[in-house]
Parts: structure tokens; sequence; C-alpha cells
């Protein structure tokens, strides 16, 4: 994850999600180059900060056929490449003008964002993007990006104290911020030092620049250490200044619920349903609280509504049922299961449950239909086999019961 964005400038954005900026500066140490390129490096920024990309990437182009020596010319090509969605293009121009300039700062950044940004479709990105920022540092060890950066990859793949050699390495006053805090607080999470962890948590839930971003970027090592105390903390935090989206609220619920706060849970993904009331998938995990906590009648409400906005949900009708069943609602159980097998036919849980209910009525026969469309897909479950006997024995089926 990423924390700023690309840049075609030498100096780095301290810690923050920027958008392109594009100062035209060129690469440390490289002599100044003559009225030409710099002409078309101008015309590059120029159409880039309209946001004609094309244009753009054709006059890199054409400039490069004449200075193709010119990195300042491949790091503006790679941020009009990221623009158009070639990311491995991106990559090679963003190395070509490393190449070209060893000592390129912007170069490295932008290579390190769009490695960090992309991750998803670039390969081993992590670790590249980890690599470049080393690369930077070597010959700018004060980079605070750079640094930052380094702190976080090195924390996500568990070099806890990597990371905060790294950390210490920041401005007094950019030690302070949420970001850095983040990163720390995980950092001590990783090498289980509770103490100087539950410090780290409460100066970032009081961090004035704390927002979601912070707390979502330290989740995979804090649930990677079994800490969802801490996360739910920060997102308490941030609930509690007004700082949390609905996903965030989301999350805390589920937080909540598997940490045991029934009541917590509850009351958070309520707050969540009165900016959705429309989400299904929330109805029912509004549900499965309700029916851990007993209030069996309470989710028969949550996942009747459920299935008034998407009746054809096999799920909500299954789970509709077997709390129908807790509740003694025989009738009700019996329609809501016997829907859950007609929309989804061949899942033999719903089969079995479908026939224990049928069993119980006064014409019990569709339950030897249904213990046996359980029964073939699972014909070594014995629980299977004695449901399909007592289904016959019921049915007073004295020569097929016995077997």
């Amino acid at each position: 994850m990423s924390r700023s964005g690309l840049a075609t400038h030498r100096e780095p954005a301290v810690l923050a999600g920027v958008l392109i900026s594009l100062s035209l500066a060129l690469p440390c140490g490289v002599p100044a180059v003559p009225s030409d390129p710099r002409a078309a490096l101008t015309e590059v920024q120029q159409l880039i900060e309209k946001g004609e990309y094309t244009t753009a990437r054709n006059r890199v182009l054409q400039a490069l056929k004449k200075f193709p020596n010119e990195s300042a010319l491949y790091n503006f090509l790679g941020v009009v490449e990221v623009q158009s969605g070639d990311y491995r293009a991106a990559e090679a121009d963003f190395r070509k003008a490393i190449d070209l300039a060893p000592q390129f700062t912007g170069a490295y950044l932008n290579l390190g964002r769009l490695l960090q940004e992309h991750a998803d479709q670039i390969p081993r990105a992590p670790k590249k993007a980890l690599e470049a920022y080393q690369r930077l540092l070597k010959h700018e060890p004060g980079n605070v990006e750079a640094n930052y950066q380094s702190a976080y990859l090195l924390q996500l793949q568990g070099s806890y104290p990597s990371s905060l050699e790294h950390l210490a390495r920041l401005p007094a006053d950019v030690q302070g911020r949420a970001q850095a805090l983040a990163v720390r607080c995980a950092d001590y999470a990783g090498l289980n030092d509770r103490a100087r962890t539950e410090s780290a948590e409460e100066e970032l839930a009081r961090s004035a620049d704390l927002t979601e971003a912070e707390v979502v970027s330290i989740l995979p090592t804090l649930e990677k250490n079994q800490r969802p105390d801490l996360a739910i903390k920060l997102f308490a935090a941030l609930a509690g200044r007004n700082l949390a989206s609905v996903s965030a609220l989301y999350r805390l619920g589920l937080l909540y619920e598997r940490h045991g706060e029934l009541k917590l849970a509850r009351e958070t993904l309520e707050k969540v349903g009165q900016q959705q009331p429309s989400s299904v998938p929330l109805l029912v995990e509004l549900g499965r609280i309700a029916d851990r906590q007993g209030d069996h009648k309470g989710a028969l409400g949550y996942l009747a509504h459920a299935l008034d906005l998407d009746p054809q949900n096999a799920s909500v009708h299954f789970f509709f049922g077997m709390v129908c069943v807790k509740e003694d609602l025989a009738e009700e159980a019996y329609r809501s299961l016997k829907k859950a097998t007609a929309l989804d036919p061949n899942n033999p849980y719903y089969d079995y449950a479908f026939a224990s209910v049928a069993m119980t009525r006064q014409d019990a026969n569709e339950s030897i239909i249904y213990f046996r469309k359980y029964v073939e897909p699972k014909p070594d479950d014995p629980r299977g086999r004695f449901a399909l006997g007592a289904s016959y024995f019921y049915n007073h089926n004295d020569e097929l019961a016995p077997r």
C-alpha cells in the first residue's frame, strides 16, 4: 500500500497521499540540458497537467528520438504510462531514467510508488519497491519518504527491528505523525512488546492527523500477530471522532463479534444499517449476531427484511428456517427450508435440514426423498443413514428401516 502519488520532481512527498506533482526540476547530479529538451519537458508537463496524456506521450516519444539519453523524458514517459494503465511500461521507463541518472530522486520515488499502488498487477512488487527505496537511501540517506516507505514495507514483511531503524531516521515532527505512529505500533506488536505497543496505540488514537488509512494499513500485521484488541481500539477511536467510514464501522462490528462483544457488534452494525438499509449481507450478519445472543425473534426480523430484498437467496431462506425451528415455528420452518432446497437443489445440508422438519409432519413421506438426497453424495455419513432409517420407520416401512 503506497501512501503517496507519482511525482516528476526530485523533492519527496512527505508521508502524504498526494496527486501527481509536476515541478520541472532536473535530476540531482545531471548537468543543465540544452534549451530544446527543456522546452520539450515544459510542453509535456503542461499536457500532463491538462490531462492530455495521449498527446503528452507522443511528444515525449518524439523528444526521445532527438534526446535519447535524457532521463527526465523517461521519467515523464513513466508518469504518462501510469495514467494510461500500462504499469509494466511505466516501471521500465522509471528504471531507464534511473539507469541514465543514478541519483535521480524523483524517478526512484515514482518507481516505488508505482510498485506499491499497483502491487496486484506487477510481479514481486513489494520486494522491488523496497529495493528502489533502499537504492535511493544509499545516495540520499535522509530522504523522508524513502525512509518511511522502507519502514512500512519492512513492517509488512515482518522485519520489525529494521522497520524501527528507518522510523528513527525520520525528523522528530514526522515521527509524531499518524502514518509513522501506525507503523511503530505494528512493529512493537510484531515484537510482542506490549508496553510500547499500547503506548504507540494510544498516541496514534490521539493524533490530530489520524485517518482510516493508517488503521487499515497495519491490519495485516495486527491480524498476523493476533492483536484484534488493538484493531478494535483504533477503529473505535475513529468512530468516536467521527472519522470512520461505513466500511470501517462494518469492520469494527465484525471485530467486536469475533472478540465476543456481541452487544457492541450489534449496535455498531445497526449504525451501518442506518446508512445501508438495503444491504442483505449486513442484515444476515445482524441476524447471525442476534441468533448468537439468543434473540431469535430479532434474528427473524433481520432475515425477513433480507428476504424482502432478495427473495431468491437460498442461504437466507435456510438461515430463516433454522431460526424458526428454534422458535418452534414449524410451518414457517417447513416453508422456508423447502424454498431453500428448491433454490439450491444440490446442497445436501439443506436437504437434511428440510427432511428433519418434514419428518415431524403428519405426512412424513417427503422426508424420505430428501434424506435420500443427502445420503447419495454422503454415503458414509452415519447421521444420514440413521436419519433415513428413522424416516422409513416413522413412515411404517418396516422392510427398509432395518437396513
